[in-house]
């Protein structure tokens, strides 16, 4: 079997373990890497060499100062907030669509649901609001935040990484997402001040909910400021990178290192604090990449994908057909794996077009980032279900006529942010 061909077997092989997990998604990646080495496609240094990544180096930093962050307690400081506005069911919408999508663009999206989730219950309780309807707006808060910078979830680790590999020596802002990001969070902002809280059904789950509440130690009060100006220095140097000639990576790197020898979190807190699944997933998955273009796979699968567009230029068109696949699959499967799938093929299309290949990528991972109308796509979608009493297709009450509205604002936006000619 010639390589390119090989090549697209272990592809297929890859996104069967990684769309059904029967076993651990990071195995999974780990196996991909493994294939390629064992099979001759690529030499051990090559496939191994993701893990060296400064995109692994940034997230593996940002796990640490986001735990701190909620460690700390500052989170517990916003839920204070939050309360002030439970007396009037707009302002707490509101309230909960900002501070949540504020959040969930820097921090972990687990994380935030996880501590938001027994706050809003209690609220809900207290004042008689809708439960199901504050926890839904929770979710798309925390979902569509973490949109708006490519710190905001796991998934954007591969988009990041396939726009840099894609434009060799060129470093991708932290802030290059906000183009599309903000616009689609502020669009789920109005349209659920608007309707979509109306159209969320209103449930009362017979059985009090259980929600497992983490009692973190007490810390120091100083630990608190220390952390809130680490987090803002963190954030500044990251915004003014190019300024600085400081990688990101090196700014969260320091912004990590900083709070452990202040001795505000320790060093295994540190270690417990990095999600390395997601680094291993991360690491695993990105040499196949490398594989489709230095095979000719790639080239392959593009051409098949553009007998299918009928060849066409019009880069509204584009945008939708990439947007379209990864949009469906994320509804059912996690929006991650599906963006670990998809965002390869990018740079394929986009050469065999001759566009851009930052456009293109984009479109996939935007389509595959509006996870919003199953409790499946995102874990947020999930840590809700139970508790909220929201049947599966509840969630696509309000949350299919959101889907199109963003989908349509994406074709629009995405040609014109990142020109594919």
């Amino acid at each position: 079997m010639n390589p390119a061909a090989l090549t697209i077997v272990i592809m297929i092989a890859t996104a069967v373990l990684l769309l059904t997990e029967i076993i651990p998604p990071a195995a999974s990646s780990l196996l991909c890497c493994l294939a390629l080495v064992l099979t001759g496609i690529l030499k051990p240094a090559a496939a191994f060499s993701q893990f060296a990544s400064t995109n692994i180096v940034l997230f593996a930093a940002m796990f640490v100062l986001g735990h701190a962050f909620f460690a700390c307690g500052l989170v517990d400081d916003m839920g204070t907030v939050i309360r002030r506005y439970s007396d009037n069911e707009k302002k707490l919408v509101f309230i909960i669509l900002i501070v949540g999508g504020l959040l969930s663009a820097f921090l972990s999206n687990t994380s935030t649901t996880a501590v938001f989730l027994p706050l809003i219950i209690g609220i809900a309780a207290a004042t008689g609001f809708s439960r199901s309807r504050l926890l839904y707006t929770m979710m798309i808060a925390v979902g569509m935040g973490g949109c708006v910078t490519f710190l905001g979830g796991p998934g954007w680790l591969f988009t990041k990484e396939q726009i840099e590999q894609a434009h060799p020596g060129m470093t991708v802002s932290m802030f290059e997402l906000a183009k599309i990001g903000l616009p689609l969070f502020l669009v789920s902002v109005v349209y659920m001040m608007t309707v979509g809280y109306k159209l969320t059904p209103d449930r009362n789950p017979e059985d009090e909910a259980v929600v497992e509440v983490k009692q973190r130690a007490e810390k120091p009060g100083w630990h608190k400021k220390f952390v809130l100006v680490d987090m803002i220095l963190t954030i500044a140097a990251m915004i003014f990178a190019d300024q600085l000639k400081v990688n990101a990576c090196v700014s969260a790197t320091v912004g990590a290192l900083v709070l452990v020898l202040a001795g505000v979190i320790s060093e295994s807190e540190a270690y417990q604090a990095i999600s390395w699944k997601t680094l291993f997933l991360f690491g695993g998955i990105l040499p196949l990449s490398t594989a489709l273009k230095d095979t000719g796979a790639g080239d392959m699968i593009a051409d098949v994908i553009l007998k299918a567009m009928g060849n066409t230029t019009n880069p509204y068109i584009i945008t939708g057909v990439c947007m379209l696949i990864p949009c469906v699959l994320s509804q059912f499967l996690s929006n991650a794996t599906t963006m670990a799938v998809f965002t390869p093929l990018g740079v394929s299309v986009a050469t065999a077009i001759g566009a851009d290949p930052t456009a293109v990528i984009m479109a996939i991972s935007v389509g595959a980032c509006l996870a919003i109308a199953t409790p499946i796509g995102q874990p947020g979608n999930a840590m809700i279900y139970g508790p909220s009493g929201l049947k599966f297709i509840d969630y696509a009450k309000p949350g299919i006529p959101l889907l199109l509205i963003m989908y349509l604002v994406s074709v629009v936006l995405i040609p014109n942010l990142w020109p594919f000619f």
